[in-house]
């Protein structure tokens, strides 16, 4: 029979054997660790060389294609302008997919940094409608803005590169899938702390299948209306507005399709000078 001396000792050996055995598994477990942190990073490196070389000659093809439309190179013809504009078109829809790629590859691997400054939502959005009107206008789609803030309850406290990414794919899906001669409804208001952003058209019905899985990667009703989509769009949208520890959601029915995202207003959010 052992006595309590021997116990101990045969105690303290099976400790230091289990304490050996956590440390080889911990050092295991950081080895596998270090090299998935240097596979990940040489997957960001490529991906980010891939799409600069990429870029750089899709930014060329523009620039000249521009020139030539402007009749830089000589005169050009309304025939041969429209086929140059449904070329830049292409080129651009190329262009911007590389970005969403990139993008979307930096919030999954949690790369994205947000720049986070006090700006005016309602000169955002406005600034928005601008760039996209030329784009309702082939459509004779109007743009009708309304606000119910207060003037010093426009000022956000966010990234606003990355909330005008989301307020220019709503708008873009808006006008490209509104049925013609229709309004793109915008609204922006305040419950609470939160600012709420709300974007409607008159479009055909999303299928709930779709509307279930809309804001998750690669999803699109590109397909079904025979349009030209990445399925990113809504995705990155969905992931600028979470980081903001906001929300984004889809209420839709036969007639009318209604975008809404909300973001917290943070104390930093101050109007400036």
């Amino acid at each position: 029979m052992q006595n309590l001396s021997d116990k101990e000792d045969v105690l303290c050996d099976y400790n230091i054997q289990d304490i050996k055995n956590l440390i080889c598994e911990n050092r295991k477990l950081n080895e596998i660790i270090d090299e998935r942190n240097q596979l990940d990073a040489k997957k960001e490196i490529f991906l980010a060389t891939l799409i600069h070389d990429l870029k750089n000659p899709l930014l060329a093809q523009i620039r000249s294609l521009e020139m030539l439309s402007d009749g830089m190179y000589g005169d050009v013809s309304l025939k041969q302008k429209n086929i140059i504009g449904v070329t830049l078109e292409s080129i651009r829809f190329v262009e911007e997919l590389l970005d969403s790629i990139m993008t979307s590859y930096k919030y999954d691997n949690g790369v994205i940094v947000l720049d986070k400054n006090s700006f005016d939502v309602e000169v955002l959005m406005q600034n928005c409608i601008n760039e996209i009107q030329v784009l309702a206008g082939d459509k004779n789609i109007e743009i009708q803005l309304n606000s119910e803030l207060e003037s010093d309850e426009r000022w956000l406290f966010a990234d606003i590169c990355q909330i005008r990414r989301v307020i220019s794919n709503i708008l873009n899906n808006s006008i490209n899938y509104a049925f013609r001669g229709t309004k793109i409804r915008i609204n922006i208001s305040k419950n609470n702390n939160r600012l709420i952003f709300e974007i409607e058209n008159s479009s055909p019905e999303i299928p709930a299948d779709i509307q279930e899985h809309l804001f998750e990667k690669y999803v699109s009703g590109s397909d079904i209306y025979h349009r030209t989509g990445s399925g990113l769009g809504l995705y990155l949208a969905r992931k600028v507005i979470e980081a903001h520890n906001g929300k984004i959601y889809l209420t839709a029915n036969s007639t009318d399709n209604r975008f809404t995202f909300e973001i917290p207003i943070e104390e930093h959010t101050n109007k400036t000078v």
